[in-house]
């Protein structure tokens, strides 16, 4: 400003996100999870307006079948969302990669679990819902860069250092590309609540885990 306070600004840059989405095939009912060249920036829209993000490079693997013969279910009662994650995971490290690999599902029911990642590594699955699978691919991406849950909606394994009660963002954020302001009471994305966005301490820890890693 031209008069009254002035602030010393610490400008940061973070690398590009680097990922491969993988089309997973269901080997007990061959539901397979829908995302192609096509619509691959669906999956990656929302990640790139809340997250640190300067840009990505995204392309499409090739149809990952399960060897797992355990479909996916609701609420995990037969572990297989864990085992399909554990084989997006094997597929990244046999494949030597140095991307994020996000395996992309379809599942058969329509409420219930839908995603799951890692917390710190760069791999993590969700569901191919054309109404949510942004929400979902930025949240488990969160994942991915060593956070924990929000807690909002009381999912799991929450961030005991959250600083905003009920996992809101706490303060104003702004959409630079809607150019809508976002009101403290939003969720933030890493909780289970919809319609999210991200808290200044998210984005900041997430920043702060991107910056030591120079090629996710």
């Amino acid at each position: 400003p031209t008069t009254g306070e002035r602030r010393q600004v610490s400008v940061r840059s973070a690398p590009p996100l680097s990922i491969t989405l993988v089309p997973v095939r269901q080997s007990a009912n061959q539901l397979q999870g829908d995302v192609t060249a096509a619509n691959s920036d669906q999956y990656l829209d929302l990640a790139q307006r809340v997250h640190p993000l300067p840009g990505y490079d995204a392309d499409v693997h090739e149809v990952y079948v399960t060897t797992t013969t355990e479909p996916l279910q609701s609420n995990d009662a037969n572990g297989a969302w864990s085992t399909v994650l554990n084989e997006i995971a094997a597929l990244w490290v046999a494949e030597g990669s140095n991307r994020h690999y996000y395996g992309v599902v379809r599942t058969g029911y329509s409420s219930g679990l839908v995603g799951r990642g890692f917390i710190g590594l760069p791999v993590a699955i969700g569901y191919d819902a054309p109404g949510d699978r942004a929400r979902i691919t930025a949240h488990e991406l969160g994942h991915t860069w060593g956070r924990d849950h929000s807690p909002c909606g009381n999912p799991p394994q929450q961030d005991r250092q959250f600083p905003y009660a009920g996992g809101t963002i706490g303060k104003f954020g702004f959409d630079v590309r809607e150019g809508t302001l976002k009101q403290p009471e939003t969720p933030d994305i890493m909780g289970y609540c919809g319609d999210p966005w991200i808290s200044d301490y998210t984005y900041r820890g997430i920043l702060d885990f991107r910056g030591t890693a120079p090629t996710h």
